[in-house]
């Protein structure tokens, strides 16, 4: 009897030590399960957007204090009849049945809870008109196609994002589909991918990233001081800026418009950019020769930031998209035509560029401009760059005047793809991505 006890808490034991060991290896295999290699695979395009551009699943599921549940279409619609609330998005909501979307105000929290909003559709505007912070938020193939024109009033005419017309902080949202702003009634136009303008002090977009196509036509010569990014249209109002580890992934097509990859211009405040990617691809024509076409700015773009008019810093950011412009002018313009890798072009203040790179397709075509790898600038005045890299190209330098800065280097695309080959003064805090070009260790990791 004894003999049976002691076989039976043997077996007893065994079949516990043989679950913890299945258990371990099922542990450890989670663990491992990344990529051991310092260099990471991305399949496709160059772009992280196939890879990161995925929602967030993880959601609250019950509303938190202080907070209002939105759980239907009409609860969203009503929500901007109480723009002091915090609201929470509480499941995915499909807009199809709406059929022109009027924008929606908040000025408080709008937390989307790691949810979808899909299938919006409006000649009007985006899914907010102004919203102080929208957090957490995914939209969906949103189809903007502006028509008409849109007012904000006298001071701020024409702003449109996918996300929102005017926005004071944005952090952890994802964007895709199309916007059409096919119209030029109104003398500034500020357009963005998420965000037409985000303002007021100490604001933020951060871990962000928006596939949302922009086609821009201008029908209107005095609509001289538009905007368009990728990202955001323009920054503008006090204190200081920031834009971190966002990515635009999309395509902007336009004419006689200035651009930024990320921001289209920084209008007269303190920003910091950290950790942006621009993975995309943008087509511009300049071949306005009216000459009552009223120029109240250079025509700049810049694959990071377009037009900067105020101290600025930039670090850790890359171009790895697509960039092409044909200045096909008859006659010398008033301003010249500025394209820069990185910054489109700069006046005013200072501007500071570090750890940044061009990798991508630069091909500017025509007369009357000015190129180059980093910044389009024909000055170097209270300008910094150190620690940059750009794809060799004989056809221009690093900024238009072909002056040199410390520690920068042109190298051939093969040297680009390995993080050693940098001049960076942190390249522990980068990775290289095996078949394309090294990634920021923050870049996106919470898009």
């Amino acid at each position: 009897m004894k003999r049976k006890i002691v076989k039976s808490i043997a077996y007893f034991i065994a079949i516990v030590l043989l679950i913890l060991s299945v258990s371990g290896c099922s542990q450890n295999h989670a663990t491992n399960s990344g990529n051991s290699s310092s260099d990471i695979t991305i399949s496709g395009n160059n772009s992280l957007a196939e890879n990161n551009a995925e929602p967030q699943t993880e959601h609250i599921s019950e509303v938190p204090d202080g907070y209002i549940g939105i759980y239907t279409v009409e609860d969203l619609q009503n929500s901007t009849y109480n723009t002091e609330a915090n609201y929470i998005l509480m499941n995915d909501l499909d807009l199809s049945s709406v059929a022109d979307w009027d924008g929606i105000n908040n000025d408080s929290v709008f937390d989307g809870n790691n949810y979808t909003i899909s299938n919006l559709k409006s000649t009007k505007s985006g899914l907010f008109l102004n919203s102080d912070s929208i957090v957490n938020l995914n939209l969906e193939n949103v189809d903007i196609n502006l028509k008409e024109n849109v007012e904000g009033g006298d001071d701020y005419p024409g702003e449109i994002g996918a996300l929102a017309r005017f926005a004071h902080n944005v952090e952890n949202c994802t964007a895709t589909g199309k916007l059409n702003y096919n119209k030029g009634t109104a003398p500034w136009q500020y357009i963005g991918g998420m965000v037409g303008r985000y303002y007021s002090d100490d604001t933020s977009i951060k871990n962000c990233k928006c596939g949302v196509n922009i086609t821009y036509k201008q029908v209107n010569n005095d609509a001289a001081d538009s905007v368009i990014g990728g990202i955001c249209g323009e920054v503008q109002v006090g204190g200081n800026k920031k834009i971190e580890n966002c990515e635009y992934y999309g395509t902007i097509t336009a004419e006689n418009v200035s651009i930024g990859g990320i921001l289209g211009r920084n209008f007269y405040q303190k920003l910091e950019m950290n950790n942006c990617t621009f993975s995309g691809t943008i087509s511009c024509n300049f071949n306005n020769n009216d000459s009552s076409y009223v120029f109240s700015g250079q025509k700049i773009i810049g694959g990071i930031l377009g037009h900067c008019d105020y101290n600025t810093v930039i670090k850790n950011c890359r171009n790895i998209g697509e960039i092409s412009a044909n200045v096909n002018l008859d006659e010398v313009p008033r301003f010249n035509y500025s394209f820069g890798g990185i910054v489109g072009n700069y006046s005013r203040r200072s501007v500071t560029l570090l750890n940044c790179y061009l990798a991508g397709e630069f091909n500017i075509q025509g007369e009357n401009k000015q190129v180059g790898a980093l910044i389009g600038s024909d000055s170097d005045s209270d300008l910094h760059i150190s620690n940059c890299a750009y794809l060799k190209n004989d056809s221009y330098g690093i900024i238009a005047t072909n002056a040199m800065f410390a520690n920068c280097k042109a190298m051939t695309e093969e040297k680009m793809q390995d993080i050693n080959n940098y001049p960076f003064d942190n390249k522990n805090e980068w990775k290289n991505v095996k078949g394309s070009y090294p990634i920021h260790n923050a870049t996106n990791e919470t898009a």
